[in-house]
């Protein structure tokens, strides 16, 4: 796609008239963290959900991640919608499609919503785009304030691996290249932190997933180009926010409101949370259903599987 190659795996629905679903991951992931539920959302019957929809299930990987083609100029990050909308509807012919997205996916989905609406049944998202946190109301509830509150003192506490991966990507790819136990201890401290585990990883992820997941990035070698996203987003400059912002008022006037979001949202106090994080989005006048449970953040796939397919197969309601 415009020069791009893009690894995906498709897998065909059961019965008839099955929703075109893509699922976009994020960063520590890979396609591979889909790759259980596939069956489940092909095959919903087997999976005891007789009435429950079937999806075509596309699974990519982002360009810089798994076997997709690494990012050959600064900025693709803001262009990962624009090319999985290419994937969906001129090379796989769906020229209508629900998106999900976790982590960096819930960006790219979004983005999708709000620049390609009309190739689009709905998103599905685990977690709310972190930018909306900047975009403060000024009638914040108390547990709204609470909550951002939080995220501020999010990168002193817990965020300075994105600091070192937006500042120094190559400086820290370089040692985690050369180390598969720096590697594995990069990636699972995260999915242990960020999944509802309580401090034992193995709840919510076999050993076989999570080595499965790191060695997609240690036999290709991808953890350098898999903190492009991180980079590409701290060293815009005003262009570019400029033109994301007018893309965003074009959205927003000329039809993605009409786009429905399904937000899952597993982190900090749950009242208002979604109101807070997307009023000024495009997507918040169609928000067609919120839910809060758990204690993770963006892994819910892998913390509460069973929750995660019941709310993707609730879709069917709302397109």
């Amino acid at each position: 796609m415009d020069g791009v190659g893009l690894h995906f795996t498709h897998v065909k629905g059961k019965g008839d008239n099955p929703i075109p679903l893509l699922l976009v991951h994020g960063w520590p992931d890979s396609f591979a963290r889909f790759l259980k539920i596939i069956p489940m959302l092909t095959n919903p019957a087997e999976h005891g959900a007789d009435l429950q929809p079937s999806f075509d299930v596309i699974l990519p990987s982002l360009p810089g991640f798994g076997f997709s083609d690494r990012p050959k100029q600064r900025g693709l990050t803001f262009s990962f919608g624009d090319l999985l909308r290419k994937l969906m509807v001129e090379e796989l012919g769906y020229p209508r499609f629900a998106v999900h997205g976790g982590d960096w996916g819930s960006t790219v989905a979004e983005h999708m919503a709000r620049s390609h609406s009309e190739s689009l049944v709905g998103i599905h998202l685990t977690d709310v785009p972190f930018f909306h946190m900047f975009q403060e109301p000024n009638d914040l509830s108390r547990a709204e304030a609470v909550y951002l509150k939080k995220m501020e003192e999010f990168p002193q506490k817990e965020g300075s691996y994105a600091l070192i991966q937006s500042t120094r990507p190559q400086t820290l790819a370089c040692g985690l290249n050369d180390s598969p136990a720096g590697l594995a201890a990069w990636s699972v401290e995260k999915f242990r932190g960020w999944s509802d585990c309580d401090g034992d990883l193995e709840r919510c992820f076999s050993r076989d997933e999570m080595l499965n997941n790191i060695m997609i990035y240690w036999v290709i070698q991808t953890i350098d180009s898999s903190f492009f996203p991180y980079y590409d987003l701290a060293n815009a400059g005003p262009l570019r926010w400029i033109s994301e912002a007018v893309k965003t008022w074009l959205g927003s006037t000329g039809g993605s409101g009409r786009i429905r979001a399904l937000s899952e949202r597993f982190r900090g106090p749950a009242a208002g949370m979604g109101r807070t994080l997307l009023q000024r989005s495009a997507l918040d006048r169609n928000a067609a259903r919120w839910s809060f449970c758990c204690n993770g953040t963006t892994r819910a796939l892998g913390s509460r599987t069973s929750l995660y397919v019941q709310s993707v197969e609730r879709r069917r309601s709302y397109t």
